[in-house]
Order: C-alpha cells, then sequence, then structure tokens
C-alpha cells in the first residue's frame, strides 16, 4: 500500500492493493473497501449523464455534440465566451505571463495558486483569478486548469501541475452582472489543445456535458431554454480540505507550499466573496478570516466551525474531519434559499435530526457523496484518534463516523444494499471504455489505485492490446502498450496492456 500523509490533521489515505479483500463475500469489512454504485456526478440521468461513446472520436479526445446540441466554441461564443483559452482570458483580464518569463515566477506574480485537490476530484489543480468591467460594474472569472495522467494520482498529479505539464483539461467561470441576477454566474471547458469543448471528463468513468457537470458541486441548474446554468455559485477555495507540495514531500519554492500561498488564497476568496455566494458559503469564508478575507494580510482559521457544531469535542471533529472535507463544499453552493433542505450540515443538531435522509443517500442508495474520489475517500481515509459519538461508538473513517453518529455500522447489516455495491458490478462502474482503470473480478475491486504494485514505473493504468475481449484503451494522452512483466490483475492476460505517456 502507499501512504498518503495528510500534514497537521493526522489523516492518512490508504491506497489498498486490490488482492488484500478478496476473502470477504458476505459481511465485508468496509475500511479500505468503498462502495463503488456507479452514480458519481449523476452519471445516468438524462443530460446530466455520460456521453455516449459514440459522440467521441476514437481516441475519446472529441465529442461531435452535445445533448445541448451546441458544440463546445458554439456553447463558449453563445455565452459571449472566446473560441480559445488564451483568447478567454485576455477577454477576461487575466495577467499575462510575460515572454521567458519562468513559470512560477509568474504564478507568484499574478497569484495563481497550485495544489492537489484530493477529496472532489483527484487531479492536481492550478487556480487564476481576475476581474474585469461588465456594463457599468465589475465581474470576475477564475480559471482552475487540471492536471494529471490518471485520476487520483496523488504527487504525480501535484508534480505536473507544479510544471504545468501535460493538462487534462481546463474549466472556467465567471460572474457578469450584465446577464442578469439568475444567469451571472457561466462556465466553460477547454481542451488540453486550449480549445473550447463542450464536455469535461473528471473521473474515470467518462466525459459528462457542460454545463450541466458544472452544476453538480457549484449548485443552480442547466436551463433547457436558454442553454445556460441558472443559479449557480462561485466555490471558495480552503486550505483545510486540499494538499499542498509538503504534504508529498515534494521539495519546492515558497509558492508551492501552503504558507506560502495563504495570501494569494485569500485574494482568491475575496474575489469569490464578491460573487452571489449563498449565506452559507459567507458564513464559512467569514468563519475562516474573522470577516476579514478582503483585508490584506488576515490569517485563515483553518480550525473554524459553526457555531452549531462547536459543542464538543465530537462535533468540532465530526464538522472538521468529515463534514468539511466531504459535503459541505458542494452543499453549501446548494443551499440557496430555493434549496434549503440541502443543507442539512449546519448544526450538530439539524445533523442528528435529518438522520434519515442523510441515510438514505450515504448507507442505503450510496448516491452521496456524489464524485468518484470523494466516495472512495470517505469510506477509505483514516482518522486517528478520533472520539467517540454522543452515543459511545467508535469509527475509523469518515463513513465510520457519520454512520456512528446516527447509531449505525459500517457493514452489511448496517447499511442496506451495501453487499451490493461494496463491489464493482462491472467495468462500466470502474470506468469507460478510454479510462485505464478494470474491475477485479476476485477482488470485486476498481483498479488500478495509486501504488498499486503492479503498475510498473510510467505506468498509470490497464489497457488490453490484444483482440480478445471488450476493448479497454487508456484516456488521452496515454497509450497502450503490450506489458509482459506478469499477470496484470486476476483476470489475467485480458489485460495485456498499460497506458504510459
Amino acid at each position: 500500500m502507499q501512504l498518503f500523509l495528510r500534514a497537521g490533521r493526522r489523516v492518512v489515505l490508504l491506497a489498498i492493493a486490490l488482492g488484500a479483500s478478496a476473502r470477504c463475500k458476505s459481511e465485508p469489512p468496509i475500511s479500505g473497501r468503498p462502495p463503488v454504485p456507479g452514480v458519481y456526478l449523476d452519471r445516468k440521468s438524462g443530460a446530466h449523464g455520460l456521453i455516449a461513446r459514440e459522440d467521441l472520436s476514437a481516441d475519446g479526445g472529441v465529442v461531435r455534440d452535445s445533448p445541448s446540441g451546441l458544440r463546445g466554441e458554439e456553447i463558449v461564443l453563445a455565452i459571449g465566451g472566446a473560441a480559445t483559452l488564451e483568447l478567454w482570458k485576455a477577454q477576461f483580464h487575466f495577467t499575462p505571463r510575460a515572454p521567458g518569463e519562468a513559470l512560477q515566477a509568474f504564478r507568484d506574480r499574478a497569484g495563481i495558486s497550485v495544489y492537489y485537490n484530493i477529496n472532489e476530484l483527484g487531479l492536481g489543480r492550478e487556480l487564476g483569478c481576475a476581474e474585469f468591467p461588465d456594463g457599468a460594474g465589475t465581474g470576475q472569472a477564475c480559471f482552475v486548469t487540471n492536471y494529471g495522467i490518471g485520476f487520483s494520482d496523488g504527487a504525480a498529479a501535484l508534480e505536473r501541475a507544479i510544471e504545468g505539464a501535460t493538462p487534462k483539461n481546463t474549466v472556467c467561470i465567471t460572474r457578469r452582472p450584465s446577464l442578469g441576477p439568475e444567469y451571472e454566474v457561466q462556465f466553460y471547458v477547454f481542451g488540453p489543445d486550449g480549445k473550447a469543448q463542450s464536455w469535461a471528463q473528471l473521473d474515470t468513468l467518462g466525459p459528462r456535458p457542460h454545463p450541466q457537470v458544472c452544476t453538480e458541486c457549484h449548485g443552480g441548474a442547466y436551463d433547457e431554454q436558454t442553454k445556460l446554468a441558472k443559479g449557480a455559485h462561485f466555490l471558495p477555495l480552503y486550505p483545510d480540505v486540499v494538499l499542498y507540495a509538503e504534504d508529498f514531500g515534494i521539495v519546492g519554492p515558497a509558492g508551492v507550499t501552503k504558507a506560502g500561498q495563504l495570501e494569494r488564497t485569500r485574494v482568491i476568496n475575496a474575489l469569490a466573496e464578491k460573487t452571489q455566494l449563498t449565506t452559507s458559503q459567507r458564513e464559512r469564508l467569514d468563519g475562516n478570516y474573522d470577516g476579514l478575507v478582503r483585508s490584506p494580510g488576515a490569517p485563515y482559521h483553518g480550525d473554524w466551525v459553526p457555531p452549531g457544531w462547536d459543542t464538543d469535542a465530537w462535533s468540532r471533529r465530526m464538522y472538521h474531519d468529515v463534514i468539511a472535507p466531504y459535503c459541505v463544499t458542494c452543499h453549501d453552493a446548494s443551499a440557496a434559499a430555493e434549496h434549503p433542505e440541502l443543507y442539512r450540515f449546519s448544526s450538530q443538531q439539524r445533523f442528528l435530526e435529518d438522520s434519515a435522509s442523510v441515510l438514505s443517500y450515504v448507507c442505503d442508495t450510496f448516491t452521496m457523496p456524489n464524485a468518484q474520489p470523494t466516495m472512495r475517500s470517505f469510506w477509505q481515509t483514516h482518522l486517528a484518534d478520533f472520539p467517540p459519538a454522543p452515543n459511545g461508538r467508535r469509527a475509523a473513517t469518515p463513513a465510520e463516523a457519520m454512520l456512528a453518529g446516527y447509531g449505525r455500522v459500517a457493514t452489511a447489516s448496517g447499511c442496506k444494499n451495501l453487499a451490493q455495491v461494496v463491489r464493482c458490478a462491472g467495468e462500466d462502474v470502474c470506468g469507460n471504455a478510454q479510462s485505464g482503470t478494470f474491475c477485479d473480478s476476485e477482488t470485486r475491486t476498481c483498479g488500478p489505485t495509486s501504488g498499486d504494485p503492479r503498475l510498473p514505473a510510467g505506468a498509470s493504468g490497464f489497457c488490453r492490446v490484444a483482440a480478445e475481449g471488450a476493448p479497454r484503451g487508456c484516456p488521452v494522452p496515454l497509450s497502450c502498450v503490450a506489458y509482459d512483466g506478469g499477470p496484470l490483475g486476476a483476470d489475467g492476460a485480458a489485460y495485456d496492456g498499460i497506458c504510459v505517456l
């Protein structure tokens, strides 16, 4: 197994080798074996679901048409954007990089943050923001470029982000008051080549349409009439729920460390605070910065918890180590006045009173957490010295902690349908045909995981070279090459290739 240490929180994410859990058949222990229900990011729901394979080119890199009937360039032009990332940045007044300027020097000058998004996407990220004139007022814009050969690659993905090497895609957001109160916030997606596209791939399962995939976490909804996002929100950046260079032992300049980026993160959050954030988002920002997010040098308080959770040791740890990393970033953005029922994490009392609703999502239908890496971390992350729940139950993972608060246990007898979803039911659950992942028929787990001992150096996934069996390729820009270094899984020669650059 490979251990990712999380500084300051004594949290360890266990990337378990696939063969370790083959012995469990009826009442499986849960720690280290996350459910894989195949519902991440609403993958099966109409216009929000996965884009059909026939709409992809042979290499999986281009979508011919989106469910809205618009191509990527047509989408960005329809909302007043530009057809390339370079032109988009110029349009919204981003600081340009000077000729010959070193990448890190430019990022330091432009206030661009680099980090690893461990809980939501499992990707290295480069985030920058700017303001621009919009009619009689001012608008805000941010871009985030995602890096990583595969998904949940940990240090390798962050290193690529630091180097600015092989981006996956860039997703962007703007707030333009001139578009009207419900449509102020819009999204854009650009591919690795910088050209606009109508989809984004944020996990191993494949591409989803834009902007629907964005509203899954930013709140709001896709308006079928206007083809625009409606009622969406910016997301502040919380340094205590992402990882930085030092968390992986990566030695680099101050601009890639947490301490070296706290002030630029405050500036980014101050810009986000100017947008139409929800009441819940503003409460959290005010708590993190003592209400001084717009004041230069204001310190960030990563140990802040809402007053409704600041009651005892269990409540504080529950919010800080479970609710904050795995729930409230998206629920805060969705907790608008028209959807108050989505914000069931405002206090310990509300959380406990709403047990039936929460349990139906996390323990019965397994539709939450909604993102693939979040679901994996929620069930796998080890919580050191977590205090017992008010009912005396103890827990070792975020999922167990949440269930313990309700008097449930993380076993098949404690969670309805757990025996059916704590395994991969087919290859499409673990990833699409261009994902580099597969379902191990013996261990009933998805692979490979980061640190999988069967992956040779430089490889980021498994694939099929031989003609037998359904095609299994690699995500762009990887290639599938033959590998004879031994069986790649319980399925043996069924996977005879590896995904490499």
